[in-house]
């Protein structure tokens, strides 16, 4: 049985979070560790401490270490070496570009056994990566949870009350300002709707303040906490809103698109381009800071998707194949 080993900065319950969830559901014995005090508690693993940690790598040899944090390329190395095995580095987001940075990225890939973008974007704009064949683009994977066999074809009723649903941190990157202005606009327009918030709080104080209290005093809007993403939390809603500024990897839309529930997506940096067919599956607003557009497009009733088998694409099996198993 295959041993894999994550290393976290910190742990959230962010994409690459809920994809180490999913991984360490397969046939393999998984441990999670965490340099600082994990901000979640939605990640499934019990996490393990430094000395655990270092026992464990030389009594599980020709494992996989699993890291997400250019910080922690190093020790990750160091622990390739004592544990014998692999190193799969995952980059969120993108690299700093630079000489500096080019001498020490093509030393430090040296060591790393898979480089793993999470959108085509990032590996093109960057030459280093766009030259490795090592580097590939982020296949997403779905949990046992999942069915990834839902044909559906639901729109939105907007003659009933509609729930909307907001996933994501309390940052101005997710963009629960715009969800917050969406909700209000559509009820001042007579479309009777509310805003469900879940997400944890970020370290943008003025942010948080402002936005919660602006839930606080609306009576169509709820601010729930934090929260364990499964197809149950969809089914309780009757549309995402994908409002993201920016993303690293939009696993939630992958998530809420295999649960069947219709959704409206920014066009974020990254995230709805990556996924198979995006366009067909959901609406994507341009000028995502426009109000206008999701209103509009929501007295549309959103797009319908029909006879769709997604279990070649987001299986945890694709995942492994392309990534685990090299």
């Amino acid at each position: 049985m295959t041993n894999i080993f994550f290393l976290f900065n910190s742990i959230g319950n962010g994409g690459i979070e809920r994809n180490a969830r999913n991984i360490s559901k397969g046939n393999f014995n998984s441990f999670v560790f965490t340099f600082k005090k994990q901000r979640s508690t939605a990640l499934l693993n019990e996490t393990i401490n430094f000395s655990k940690l270092i026992k464990l790598l030389f009594e599980n040899k020709n494992g996989i270490i699993y890291v997400q944090n250019f910080r922690l390329l190093l020790p990750a190395i160091l622990f390739k070496f004592i544990n014998r095995g692999k190193l799969i580095y995952h980059i969120p987001i993108g690299l700093r570009s630079g000489f500096i940075e080019n001498i020490i990225y093509n030393f430090v890939f040296f060591f790393v056994d898979r480089i793993v973008v999470s959108t085509s974007k990032q590996k093109f704009n960057n030459k280093i990566l766009n030259s490795l064949n090592k580097c590939i683009v982020q296949p997403y994977s779905m949990g046992s949870e999942f069915n990834l066999d839902i044909p559906y074809n639901k729109v939105l009723d907007i003659n009933n009350n509609i729930k909307f649903l907001f996933i994501g941190r309390i940052a101005s990157q997710k963009g629960l300002d715009i969800f917050i202005k969406i909700i209000d606009r559509l009820n001042l327009e007579g479309l009777k709707c509310e805003g469900h918030v879940y997400g944890l709080n970020s370290n943008e104080k003025e942010y948080v303040e402002s936005n919660l209290f602006a839930i606080d005093k609306s009576s169509n809007l709820f601010y729930h906490g934090e929260c364990t993403v499964d197809p149950a939390l969809f089914d309780d809603y009757d549309s995402l809103l994908f409002t993201s500024r920016y993303e690293g990897y939009g696993i939630l839309l992958a998530e809420a698109l295999v649960s069947g529930i219709p959704i409206l997506s920014s066009n974020c940096n990254f995230g709805p381009y990556d996924i198979s067919n995006s366009g067909l599956y959901f609406n994507i607003i341009d000028d995502y800071e426009d109000v206008n557009k999701w209103v509009s497009l929501i007295k549309k009733k959103g797009n319908v998707r029909n006879n769709w088998d997604a279990s070649d694409i987001y299986s945890l099996n694709n995942y492994m194949n392309k990534v685990i198993n090299f």
